[in-house]
């Protein structure tokens, strides 16, 4: 029988901030904070266009508020030397104990290794994207990154869970379809969408789930440079094939399916 591991809860947090990525983004941001919560396991992560104090207090107003509405709320903090008076003033106002790492011994800061982590998977999810896709659209990607880490990494409060569910409950992969990021698509437009005569397609790149939505994907529209929503799309892979179904596995996918009902 296994034994059972009882773990206390600690609220502690550590945040650090991401070396430059190489270019800007259309939207402005060249960094990312960086935040590890212990209890869950889990990595989270807000773009940031500057390292300066009032762009790193919104970003981790954030991810502080995502673990507050998630029942984690923290109690302690471990820093990197580089905070700002006013961001350490503010933890206080939140109740958050702080504690800055020792001078040059940034390994005491467990974001450090986190931010290892994030971003080898985050370079894996540009690796996958199509080589046309506009590299200046890399921080659209990060809200499926976080999902897809998160769905890898076990929780320490409930190791039968994900951080991810601990967090934010069971994924649902048939409300929310995922499909691999920068990915080019057609979607379809509708009648309201297009004049008598236009195509009945747009060109867009797929950058991830609409969480809100049931059933659909947010995508890059490169004609008019914004996202937009659809439920109906035609994903085009450049290097590997779609997975396709024929008729004759139907046949025996619905007779194993038959088998199954009449033996129970």
């Amino acid at each position: 029988m296994a034994a059972i591991v009882n773990f206390t809860p600690t609220n502690k947090i550590y945040t650090d901030q991401t070396g430059q990525f190489p270019i800007r983004s259309s939207q402005g941001t060249l960094y990312f904070m960086i935040l590890y919560d212990y209890d869950s396991n889990a990595i989270l992560a807000y773009p940031l266009r500057t390292r300066k104090g009032p762009e790193l207090q919104q970003a981790f107003t954030h991810l502080h508020d995502q673990l507050v509405r998630a029942g984690c709320k923290p109690k302690y903090q471990i820093l990197d030397n580089e905070a700002t008076n006013n961001f350490k003033f503010n933890l206080t106002k939140l109740n958050i104990q702080y504690q800055l790492v020792p001078p040059h011994v940034h390994r005491r800061n467990a974001a450090e290794r986190a931010i290892r982590t994030f971003k080898s998977h985050f370079l894996a999810g540009l690796a996958t994207c199509d080589p046309m896709f506009p590299l200046h659209l890399y921080d659209r990607l990060l809200p499926q990154c976080l999902i897809t880490l998160n769905l890898l990494r076990a929780s320490r409060l409930n190791p039968k869970l994900s951080a991810h569910a601990q967090l934010f409950g069971n994924f649902d992969y048939n409300k929310t379809p995922l499909a691999p990021p920068g990915i080019k698509a057609i979607i379809h437009d509708k009648p309201s969408q297009r004049g008598s005569w236009q195509y009945h397609g747009t060109l867009a790149w797929y950058i991830g789930p609409a969480m809100e939505h049931y059933r659909c994907y947010e995508v890059f529209i490169p004609k008019t440079k914004a996202t937009r929503i659809t439920d109906t799309i035609q994903f085009f892979p450049r290097d590997y094939l779609s997975p396709q179904q024929n008729s004759q596995q139907d046949i025996q996918r619905t007779a194993t399916q038959l088998f199954e009902l009449l033996k129970n």
